[in-house]
């Protein structure tokens, strides 16, 4: 069975990304039973370890008034998070408010993934900070491109930009994200088709940009 149908769910949804492929999405919260948080995850992991495919594009957004490392502080209680954690052939967004279950920190806590993303230093310092959540595995790409690349500049692209200046001709990207994704409530209790499909693409472009960094 193709892995895509094992993870789909009549709710989840399906987006064409620029290169062409297909990927799945899957929208999860942390206001949810444990373990539904449990088995989501787990059917994310199982697909990781059937593909052999360990790295992972990962995309993180505060929830607009909160404040990151270097700019002021978070409060644990008040903070919203939200995580797309991206693959090949599919992509999860968890919503975390506040606390954050086991089976979240085991996942992040698997050895054997890579997690990659674009200016995800000081949020993964954050995580560990306010929230007591660590990321060991964790690559940012911003830095990673410049020391691979020779190229310092890279360091200031965005996710979109830096994926249309690192990947080949092949595999295009636009480099910036659609202009009404630049002000929205990423937090809102229901988030739009064009929010889940912005930030699933943004997550699988530091997939492919991760995956040509590390040479896998």
């Amino acid at each position: 069975m193709d892995s895509r149908k094992q993870f789909m769910a009549s709710d989840d949804d399906e987006f064409f990304m620029e290169d062409g492929n297909k990927v799945i999405t899957k929208v999860i919260r942390e206001i949810q039973e444990s373990q539904i948080n449990q088995r989501c995850l787990n059917t994310f992991m199982l697909q990781i370890n059937v593909s052999g495919d360990m790295v992972v594009g990962l995309d993180i957004k505060w929830r607009s008034d909160c404040q990151v490392i270097g700019r002021g502080s978070v409060s644990p209680m008040d903070a919203v998070v939200l995580f797309t954690l991206c693959t090949r052939i599919s992509c999860v967004l968890l919503i975390m408010k506040g606390v954050h279950s086991q089976s979240i920190q085991e996942f992040f806590d698997n050895k054997d993934i890579i997690f990659v993303g674009v200016h995800i230093k000081d949020d993964v310092q954050s995580l560990r900070k306010c929230f007591g959540l660590r990321i060991p595995n964790a690559v940012d790409l911003s830095e990673m491109a410049d020391h691979v690349l020779d190229q310092p500049r890279l360091r200031a692209f965005g996710t979109r930009l830096l994926a249309s200046e690192v990947l080949s001709d092949s595999e295009p990207f636009k480099s910036t994200r659609c202009a009404s994704m630049a002000r929205v409530n990423w937090m809102a209790e229901n988030l739009t088709q064009e929010q889940i499909e912005c930030t699933t693409t943004d997550a699988y472009a530091a997939y492919k940009v991760g995956k040509k960094l590390l040479g896998v």
